[in-house]
């Protein structure tokens, strides 16, 4: 299943602070982009139809998922 992603106003502004803190994460967020494309990782947030959260390790920085980035999709 093929899924439609359109950023946030406020995503684009805080990945662009982000990526100056950690400019090597690009990579990681591009695989995790192109992952989306085959399943919806994460878990359901309940209450929310539909909202998935996952959380991405910044692994150039050796930093795990829980003090990595969050996602809520």
């Amino acid at each position: 299943m093929d899924y439609n992603i359109t950023p946030a106003p406020s995503f684009n502004r805080q990945l662009k602070n982000i990526l100056k803190k950690y400019p090597l994460i690009k990579t990681d967020l591009k695989k995790y982009l192109k992952n989306l494309k085959q399943h919806l990782p994460g878990d359901r947030i309940p209450g929310y139809s539909g909202l998935v959260k996952d959380r991405i390790a910044l692994k150039p920085y050796n930093i795990g998922k829980k003090g990595g980035l969050r996602i809520i999709l």
